[in-house]
């Protein structure tokens, strides 16, 4: 018997035959015919007909099955269902640059669960079809350009979770068959057009717990009837027209709410008393025209958040604030309130959230009660009250300029000191607390609280919100780093997590499906103190870069070990199998069980299947692929690391790297960041001249733009749209014949263009980089890299 080469591995005919057993094995477990419904498979081409799709992020959807091909964003049921097909379940389509519409056809999909398209561009009206998936839990399209005005029909979804239709173009009112919407918890208009008024039928939603309506065209009145919702906890309608009408009374009887905003909404009459809402922790009815005196009853002890600025108030402040331990921020600016400034609110008071901020601006204090000298942690502005001309109130002169003058008080914060650059790294050096940096592969999460309420976030760091991320998470608090935080308007705050694997490099496929499962499911416990959430981006990148289809489908990996002691993975499609040969020996068998990845026995073989703790070719060659990562740290392109395979797009991917530092003098990797990522905001940024090494000298700008430009194209991650190496050299060549005589390159520059300039030639002055604001700076942050 002859038996071909196998990946580059010669087999003996036994070989080959046990080789062949694991296949014909395989394609026993798995039907060759079509697993997916096939109306399915119709609605989901039809849907993709409809789209614009220039990242071809679906091209796999043009040939094979969904179920067992893994489309990208499908994921299907584990098992088929009573008529014998696999079904889809998630249709995950978030982020991924499409535009076009969303094709009615989408109803087809009878089984599906969760439909999210957030955060691409799909325009036209939402399709009323989707009104008929009655087993429909998650309804996601914000934040795209939807017009027209919410289907009634969705009124029909009796499963539905969450309704978030928010960021869109949407006009016309809120159809008052959503009072039908039986299993809603979360409701999310915001940030479209729609107008009318809030419908009472709203009122029947026993499960309703998030009513988010801000940044609309809502008129009429506030209704009394939604104090009826036994669940409700947030009610955000900021930004929209109740022109005339009056805060229900009704609205003190809420009886779980745990934040009410009504800021700017035309709104008059006086507050009602809210001291009856036990959970209250804000309060929002700033920039409207409410009257009246500031009702006196205490207010729950956990207030953090006190906004009434910009009324008509008249009166003190009462006393009961005094008493608010947990309060954050009291903004009472822009009244006409009166009396003493009571400092008792902030005097012999252990703030345990650290920070309280007081604005008073602009009221006719003319007194107060004690000292107005604040601790450390107490900001008090009192500018353009008649207390800042008085000349016998005791005012400490360092602090004048601070409560009654322009200026901020400002507080010092330390700076967490850098990871150290002496240790290579082929991930990412994250700063997981001060003077601890782990060499990782974290997963990355674009991520934004919708409302929360609380002002100041930093109290609650460290403990309550990394408890209640990482348990939901099934983490540890220690691999959860938040590396950005940007408060958007006191609404939303937003926020770039970074979650760090635990005794190892990277998550393994299982972990990272768990993690991102979780996010996108809205699978979180709930918590009403830091509000609903929203995933604004989740990529994979780098060594998780490929896991977007691995993740969907049910297709599975089969691993078996021939007869000879070596090990084969059989990944096993509709029709074939295709065997990746790995040439390990028997003897690793025993590791393996006791790494409890899960086998089966056969007389002629034993097979091992993906498991939670990864897969046997994941933990086989993880000596192998460290060896390589460390002699090529920064030069690999990402689908290396999950593919482990080099490929002519790999070259132009390394050559892009060169490249870029030949232009900036930067390394690869330095400090965690990474040369690509570096240059690549500069230039979106139109700053890409700032990075640019100023060793080279004098050279022209335009030219450096373009070199950078044609480094970055190398340097894509996906490796379909990179370039050839023939359209690379082109491209060199056309930029460096470009070069008029007037302008002079360096000798970095020279070696680029494979050209020999005159010394003796003097640059004009057009060409100087010097003469762009940032390009001479050097800041030594990077070192200079050393001559191959």
């Amino acid at each position: 018997m002859v038996c071909l080469p196998f990946l580059g591995v010669l087999m003996s005919p036994r070989t080959c035959g046990s080789v062949f057993l694991v296949t014909f094995c395989c394609l026993l477990l798995y039907p060759a015919d079509s697993r997916t419904d096939p109306s399915e498979v119709n609605a989901l081409r039809e849907i993709k007909r409809n789209l614009i799709d220039p990242m071809r992020n679906l091209s796999n959807w043009a040939k094979g099955d969904p179920c067992s091909r893994n489309w990208t964003g499908i994921t299907c049921f584990k098992s088929s269902h009573d008529d014998g097909h696999f079904h889809v379940r998630e249709l995950h389509l978030m982020r991924l640059n499409l535009s076009g519409e969303l094709a009615p056809v989408v109803s087809q999909l009878s089984y599906l669960e969760i439909l999210n398209v957030m955060w691409n561009n799909l325009t036209g009206r939402i399709p009323l079809e989707i009104g008929k998936i009655s087993s429909l839990k998650l309804l996601l399209l914000n934040g795209n350009r939807f017009s027209g005005s919410l289907p009634p029909e969705l009124g029909n979804l009796g499963n539905l979770n969450r309704l978030q239709v928010d960021e869109n173009s949407l006009t016309g009112s809120v159809p008052v068959a959503f009072g039908n919407l039986i299993s809603i918890k979360h409701l999310h208009f915001n940030n479209n057009t729609i107008s009318g008024e809030i419908p009472v039928e709203l009122s029947k939603l026993n499960n309703l717990a998030h009513l988010i309506l801000d940044n609309n065209n809502l008129t009429g009145t506030l209704p009394a009837e939604l104090t009826r919702l036994p669940s409700l906890t947030i009610l955000q309608v900021d930004n929209n027209n109740f022109e005339g009408s009056e805060i229900p009374e009704a609205y003190g009887t809420f009886s779980r709410l745990v934040k009410l905003s009504l800021r700017n909404c035309g709104l008059q009459g006086s507050i009602p008393d809210l001291s009856r809402i036990q959970n209250l922790s804000y309060l929002d009815l700033s920039w409207n025209k409410l009257t009246g005196t500031i009702p006196e009853s205490k207010l729950s002890d956990n207030m953090t958040t006190i906004e009434l600025s910009y009324n008509n108030l008249t009166g003190s402040i009462p006393q009961s604030f005094s008493e608010l331990g947990s309060l954050q921020l009291l903004s009472l600016e822009n009244n006409s309130l009166s009396g003493s400034v009571p400092t008792a609110i902030w005097e012999n008071k252990f703030f345990k959230n650290n920070k309280l901020q007081v604005d008073l601006r602009n009221n006719n204090f003319s007194d107060a009660t004690g000292n107005l000298r604040t601790p450390d942690n107490v900001t008090v502005y009192l500018r353009g009250n008649p207390i800042c001309k008085s000349t016998s109130i005791p005012i400490v002169k360092q602090f004048f300029e601070y409560t009654c003058g322009q200026k901020k008080q400002t507080s010092t914060t330390s700076k967490a000191t850098p990871c150290s650059s002496n240790v290579s790294c082929p991930y990412e050096k994250v700063l997981v607390s001060p003077g601890i940096c782990l060499c990782t592969a974290p997963l990355s999460i674009d991520y934004r609280l919708k409302s929360r309420s609380f002002f100041f976030f930093t109290p609650y760091i460290q403990h309550q919100f990394m408890e209640y991320m990482t348990s939901s998470l099934q983490l540890e608090t220690n691999q959860l780093a938040i590396d950005r935080v940007v408060d958007e308007n006191r609404l939303r705050l937003r926020m770039y997590l970074k979650l760090i694997p635990k005794g190892k490099p990277k998550f393994n496929v299982t972990e990272v499906v768990r993690i991102r499962g979780t996010f996108m499911s809205w699978s979180f416990s709930r918590n009403d103190f830091f509000g609903p959430y929203e995933v604004l981006d989740f990529p994979l990148q780098g060594p998780y870069d490929d896991l977007l289809t691995r993740e969907s489908g049910i297709s599975t990996v089969v691993w078996g070990m021939i007869v000879a002691g070596s090990i084969v993975a059989a990944t096993v499609i509709s029709v074939s199998a295709t065997l990746l040969y790995i040439n390990k020996r028997r003897g690793n068998v025993r590791t393996l069980v006791k790494k409890r990845f899960c086998k089966h026995t056969s007389p002629m073989m034993l097979v091992y299947e993906y498991m939670p703790n990864g897969n046997v070719r994941d933990w086989l060659s993880e000596q192998q692929y460290m060896l390589l990562y460390v002699y090529a740290q920064g030069y690999l392109d990402p689908e290396y690391f999950m593919t482990q395979q080099l490929t002519v797009k790999s070259d132009v991917y390394s050559f892009g790297v060169v490249l870029l530092e030949l232009l900036t003098g930067m390394h690869p990797f330095f400090e965690g960041t990474h040369i690509i990522r570096e240059v690549r905001t500069a230039n979106e940024c139109g700053t890409v001249l700032s990075v640019a090494d100023s060793r080279m000298g004098q050279c022209s700008p335009e030219k450096v733009k373009k070199l950078a430009e044609l480094a970055l194209w190398c340097c894509e991650d996906r490796p379909e749209t990179r370039p050839l190496m023939s359209k690379v050299v082109k491209e060199l060549e056309s930029i460096c014949q470009s070069v008029p005589k007037t302008d002079m390159f360096s000798e970095t520059t020279q070696l680029l263009c494979t050209k020999t300039l005159s010394s003796s030639s003097s640059p004009g002055p057009s060409s100087s980089l010097s003469l762009f604001p940032g390009s001479d700076l050097d800041s030594g942050f990077f070192k200079a890299v050393k001559p191959r």
